[in-house]
């Protein structure tokens, strides 16, 4: 396999995300190391839409996670 460093690590929206100490190990493999696993990059590749909170697995963090949801209001 491979190893390379991902292209998009200036531009991926979850990127900055990854540096939680919860997320150390997902970016070190995806971003640093195997960035052709990553389903983000791929599906980018492929003209696919790729949703803000979609992880480098293929997993979602659910909604309201990164962005605020639109049926939250701040302050309630």
């Amino acid at each position: 396999m491979e190893t390379m460093e991902c292209p998009n690590t200036t531009s991926c929206t979850m990127f900055p995300h990854l540096y939680d100490p919860a997320f150390r190990c997902t970016q070190l493999f995806y971003c640093r190391v195997y960035s052709e696993r990553c389903e983000r990059l791929r599906r980018e590749r492929a003209g696919e839409p790729v949703a803000l909170d979609l992880l480098p697995d293929g997993a979602s963090m659910g909604p309201g996670v990164l962005l605020p949801s639109p049926w939250v209001r701040s302050g309630s």
